[in-house]
């Protein structure tokens, strides 16, 4: 069967089988896939602008399924921190019910009291500078900012870049 003699759903289903094989080869850990999958692809007979636009379909659903996990994963994430903060509500509450030093248990669970040390800063303009962190990081708005407006900044340039789109 010649190319011209494909229907669409043949054609998607070459597709299809590409992006299967692109999905087993891609890295567990990162989801990238291997630049010789590219070649692969490159060899299926689908034409050029057919082969493109479906392809740029198949990046919109990765990223509305990508966008839906994120929305699932905050949503879970503030779940966990109101569950978190009620629990935390309720040791407070037990805190003022169990007098320090006594202890109450049954077959599952244990109230016990332990010390412990924390600092407490009082005056933060006292601490030492052998005893701060600081994150050095390049301000690269700032930057960005300066070399628009025509200022140097030593080690630093406006790259150009291309960045394809797809709506």
């Amino acid at each position: 069967m010649s190319a011209t003699e494909w229907r669409l759903y043949e054609i998607n289903q070459l597709l299809l089988d590409a992006i299967h094989a692109a999905n087993e080869k891609a890295d567990p850990e990162t989801g990238e896939i291997p630049a010789d999958w590219c070649t692969f692809l490159d060899g299926v007979e689908i034409e050029r602008n057919t082969k493109c636009l479906h392809v740029a379909r198949y990046i919109k659903s990765l990223r509305a399924e990508a966008g839906a996990v994120t929305a699932e994963r905050d949503a879970l994430a503030h779940r966990a921190k109101m569950l978190t903060n009620k629990a935390d509500s309720l040791k407070q509450y037990l805190a003022g019910a169990v007098q320090p030093g006594e202890e109450l248990k049954d077959g599952t669970t244990r109230i016990s009291w332990r010390k412990s040390t924390s600092v407490s800063v009082l005056n933060e303009t006292a601490i030492p500078e052998a005893y701060w962190k600081i994150e050095k990081r390049p301000m690269l708005r700032e930057i960005g900012d300066a070399l628009k407006s025509g200022d140097q900044v030593p080690g630093c340039v406006l790259s150009e870049n291309k960045n394809i789109q797809i709506r």
